[in-house]
């Protein structure tokens, strides 16, 4: 492997390059940028930022630091409280939503998993997106957001 060094991170289609070595961040872009050339992708400067080491930066809608002396990336990660009043689709779907898969842990993907079941179930309702859920079909949402909430309040930052 050339960049020994290098540690990626990718969420969706977005990733994020750690190092402690410029010279050899420098080199990996460099090689990227060429793949990606070579590939017909574009990457605008728009679309790039550098971090400085140890400050929070915002990156996906969470706060990310990373603590260059022992090498570890952090996610503050967002607070996140259901609405308890749900009773439409939209309602179930926007607050569904809400769990960002961010560092692929087990906890995640639970959080995933029970708002899939949000999605699901209210989705298949005939109502429209704004009409109120029958009871029963709220009430095991409610269960499936409230088992998604409780996991997401112990997943470690790091």
């Amino acid at each position: 492997y050339k960049h020994p060094h290098i540690r990626t991170v990718r969420i969706m289609d977005d990733f994020l390059i750690l190092s402690r070595n410029e010279e050899e961040r420098q080199a990996w872009n460099a090689d990227m940028f060429q793949l990606f050339a070579k590939c017909g992708f574009e990457i605008p400067d728009s679309k790039r930022s550098m971090w400085e080491e140890d400050s929070p930066q915002k990156w996906l809608g969470v706060k990310w630091r990373w603590d260059s002396v022992k090498g570890n990336l952090f996610v503050d990660r967002p607070e996140i409280k259901i609405n308890g009043s749900i009773e439409t689709k939209r309602g179930y779907f926007v607050n569904a939503g809400k769990f960002l898969e961010l560092t692929k842990n087990s906890a995640e993907a639970q959080c995933r998993g029970h708002c899939d079941i949000v999605r699901q179930l209210s989705g298949r309702a005939e109502n429209s997106w704004d009409g109120f859920l029958p009871k029963d079909v709220r009430d095991k949402c409610d269960l499936h957001l409230k088992a998604a909430e409780d996991l997401w309040q112990q997943i470690d930052q790091r």
